[in-house]
C-alpha cells in the first residue's frame, strides 16, 4: 500500500513538472512577441508546427497497414486496465506531436496521474513502456512460440500472477504449480487444488487432489444419459480422419452405456471409470451389466434403450466394437490414474461459486499416453462451468499449455465459440500455429483464428512467419527511381592547311517518386524479430508490436534516481507555482505596489523604445 502510494505522489510530481514546462515555454514565446515582433512570429510559427508534427505519409493505394499506435489502443480498451491479460509492453507508440502529449497531461485526473505520464512520455525515445491488455470484448487468446520463446515466463506466469479470478491451469510440467500455486492462496485467497497423478508439481503443503468425473454425473439424475454422453465424447477421440466412423461411434456409445449403468445403479464407491474399463474388458461382466439395464426403470427408460442397441452387436463387429473402444480407455491401466479418478477431493463448482485454482500436472514425457485423462478432467471443468448456467459478469479462466496434446474435443469447441457468454475464458499455448488444427480441424481453425487473440511471440518456421506477414497485410511506401546517364563525344579532322577538333558531351538525370505496395512485416523479417518482440493480432485492432516481459525481469529505476528526479519535479513545480502566484497577485491586489509599479514603467519604456 505505501509503494503504491508512493508511486501515485511521484508521478502527480511529474505530472506537475511537465505541465510546468510547457508553461514557461509558452510565457517564453509570448516574451519573445513582447521584445521583437519579428522574433515573436518566428517563435510561435515554430511552436504551431511542434504542436501538430507527427504522423507519416497517409497513402493507402496498395494497402494501409500499419503499426498499433497509441490511440488506437486506447480506443481498443488495450491500455489502462488492472483486469485484462497481460500481452506484453510497447512503448515509442507513434508520437504525434506536443499537443497529444499535452491532452492527457490536461485531460485525465488526478487519480490517473500514472497514466497521464504514461501517455504523456510516449514521444520520449526512452518513453514509459505502456502495458497492453488483452480487451475484455475478446474473449480467448492463443500464445505461439517455439521450445525458448518465454510462453511460460512472460504469458503463463504473469497470467496467473496477475488475475485473481477462477482458474484452471493445465500444467504439462508442472513448472506453474510450482512457481504460482502458493501466490494465489496467499495473494488472492483461493482453494488451490492440484491433480498430480505422478508427483511432477511436489508443491510444499498442498496435497494432490482427485476428482471422479462420473460422481458429477450422477448429481442430475433427468440429465443422467446425456452427461454419460459428453463424458464419453471427451474419451472416444474422433479425428475427423477416420476411414470408417462407425467404430469410433460405436465405441461412444459403449461408454456411455456403461458410464449411464454405473451413474445410476452402482454405488458411490463403484461408480468409478476404472470400473468402467473393468467391464467393458469382461465380457461376463458385460453380460450381466446389460441384463440389469433391460430391466431397470432408471432415466425413464432410457437405460433399457441404450442396452438394446448395445445388444445388437454381434460376432466379429461386437469383438471389434469392444476391442475399439477399450483402446480409447486403456489411460486407465494405470494406478495412479485410477487412484486420481477413484473419488473426488474438491467440488468444482467452486470455480463458479467461489475462488479456486485447479491445477491439472502430469509428466511432459507422458503427456500423449495420458491423453484421455486430460481431456475426460478438462471436459468435466468445463461443462461444469456451463452446467451453472448464462453470467457475463463471471469470470473463469483456462490456461492450457501445449493445448495441441488435447486433440478435437466438442467441451473445448464449445467453450471457445459459445462460452463467453457463460463467463469461459481461454489462453491457449501452442508451438505454432499449424498445431491449431490438431485440436480444431478443417474449418474450425479459421473459425478458431477469427475468434481469439493471437501473440506471436517466437517464429521459428516459415509457414508460421508468412501467415502472419499476410495477416498484417499490405502498406503504401514511397518508391524512388533515380536515373543517370552521361554521353561524351570526339571529332577531328585534317587538312591540307587546318586541323580540326570538337569534343561534345552530355549528362543527363532524373528522379521520379511512385506509390508501391509492400508487405508491412516480410516473412523474413518475423523470423529476424529480436527475442524480446512480439506481435500481438487481436481482431479488428491494427496489429501490435510489443515487448515480452518475463515475470522475474526488474524494471523501473533505482530508488535514489527516482528520488532524485522527485525532488527536481516538486522544485519546478514549486518555481512555477511561484511565478504563477506572483503573476496573479501583480495583475490584481498588487497593482499599486511600488516593485510593480517600478516594473511595469521599464517595461513601458522598453516597448516605447522598440
Amino acid at each position: 500500500m505505501l509503494a503504491r502510494f508512493l508511486a501515485f505522489v511521484e508521478a502527480v510530481l511529474q505530472r506537475l513538472a511537465y505541465l510546468s514546462c510547457y508553461l514557461w515555454f509558452f510565457a517564453c514565446v509570448a516574451a519573445t512577441w513582447v521584445v521583437s515582433p519579428l522574433l515573436g512570429i518566428f517563435a510561435v510559427g515554430l511552436a504551431v508546427w511542434s504542436l501538430s508534427r507527427g504522423g507519416s505519409y497517409g497513402g493507402w493505394t496498395h494497402g494501409s497497414a500499419r503499426w498499433a499506435g497509441f490511440s488506437d489502443l486506447r480506443a481498443e480498451g488495450c491500455l489502462f486496465s488492472r483486469h485484462g491479460l497481460p500481452l506484453g509492453r510497447t512503448q515509442g507508440l507513434a508520437p504525434g506531436g506536443w499537443l497529444a502529449s499535452l491532452r492527457p497531461l490536461l485531460t485525465y485526473s488526478l487519480l490517473r496521474s500514472s497514466e497521464a505520464m504514461a501517455a504523456a512520455s510516449r514521444r520520449e525515445a526512452d518513453g514509459r513502456a505502456l502495458r497492453v491488455n488483452l480487451p475484455d470484448r475478446i474473449p480467448h487468446a492463443a500464445i505461439f512460440g517455439s521450445t525458448g520463446s518465454m510462453k511460460t515466463t512472460a504469458y503463463a506466469v504473469p497470467v496467473l500472477q496477475s488475475c485473481a479470478e477462477s482458474m484452471v491451469v493445465l500444467d504439462p510440467k508442472g513448472e506453474l504449480a510450482r512457481l504460482t500455486a502458493r501466490l494465489r492462496m496467499r495473494r488472492y485467497g483461493h482453494d488451490v487444488q492440484i491433480i498430480d497423478p505422478f508427483g511432477v508439481a511436489n508443491v510444499r503443503g498442498i496435497p494432490t487432489a482427485r476428482l471422479n468425473p462420473i460422481s458429477l454425473v450422477r448429481e442430475e439424475p433427468s440429465r443422467l444419459v446425456d452427461e454419460a454422453r459428453r463424458l464419453a465424447t471427451a474419451i472416444v477421440v474422433r479425428t475427423g480422419e477416420e476411414k470408417d466412423p462407425f467404430w469410433a461411434q460405436i465405441s461412444n456409445t459403449l461408454v456411455t452405456a456403461t458410464v449411464a449403468f454405473l451413474a445410476s445403479e452402482a454405488t458411490p464407491e463403484e461408480a468409478t471409470l476404472s470400473r468402467a474399463r473393468d467391464i467393458l474388458c469382461s465380457p461376463k461382466l458385460t453380460e450381466q451389466m446389460l441384463a440389469h439395464m433391460r430391466e431397470s426403470d432408471a432415466c425413464s427408460g432410457l437405460l433399457q434403450r441404450l442396452a438394446g442397441q448395445v445388444a445388437q452387436l454381434e460376432g466379429q463387429t461386437k469383438a471389434s466394437a469392444y476391442s475399439v473402444a477399450n483402446s480409447h480407455i486403456d489411460f486407465l491401466d494405470s494406478l495412479p490414474v485410477a487412484e486420481t479418478l477413484s473419488e473426488s477431493t474438491f467440488d468444482p463448482k467452486q470455480l463458479v461459486n467461489a475462488k479456486q485454482t485447479i491445477y491439472l500436472c502430469l509428466p511432459v514425457d507422458r503427456v500423449a499416453e495420458l491423453n484421455g485423462l486430460q481431456r475426460v478432467l478438462l471436459s468435466t471443468l468445463i461443462n461444469a462451468v456451463f452446467a451453472a448456467g448464462e453470467d457475463r459478469r463471471r469470470k473463469v479462466r483456462f490456461l492450457l499449455d501445449e493445448a495441441a496434446t488435447l486433440g478435437p474435443l466438442d467441451a473445448l469447441y464449445n467453450a471457445v465459440f459459445y462460452g463467453r457468454s457463460f463467463g469461459l475464458r481461454l489462453l491457449f499455448l501452442f508451438q505454432s500455429s499449424s498445431q491449431v488444427s490438431r485440436s480444431f480441424p478443417d474449418s474450425q481453425k479459421d473459425d478458431f483464428f477469427a475468434t481469439v487473440g493471437s501473440v506471436f511471440c517466437g517464429v521459428n518456421d516459415h509457414r508460421t512467419a508468412k501467415e502472419v506477414s499476410d495477416w498484417i497485410g499490405q502498406t503504401t511506401v514511397v518508391g524512388t527511381t533515380r536515373q543517370d546517364s552521361f554521353s561524351q563525344g570526339k571529332t577531328a579532322g585534317t587538312g591540307l592547311q587546318d586541323q580540326t577538333h570538337s569534343t561534345n558531351w552530355g549528362d543527363n538525370r532524373s528522379t521520379s517518386y511512385s506509390e508501391v505496395g509492400r508487405a508491412l512485416i516480410q516473412p523474413e523479417e518475423v523470423l529476424q524479430l529480436p527475442k524480446n518482440a512480439a506481435i500481438v493480432l487481436l481482431p479488428n485492432v491494427r496489429p501490435i508490436l510489443a515487448e515480452k516481459t518475463p515475470y522475474f525481469a526488474r524494471r523501473g529505476r533505482r530508488l535514489i534516481r527516482r528520488t532524485g528526479w522527485a525532488v527536481v519535479n516538486a522544485v519546478v513545480a514549486l518555481a512555477t507555482a511561484a511565478a504563477v502566484g506572483g503573476a496573479v497577485w501583480a495583475a490584481t491586489i498588487g497593482q499599486d505596489h511600488p516593485m510593480v509599479v517600478e516594473l511595469s514603467g521599464k517595461l513601458s519604456d522598453l516597448l516605447s523604445r522598440r
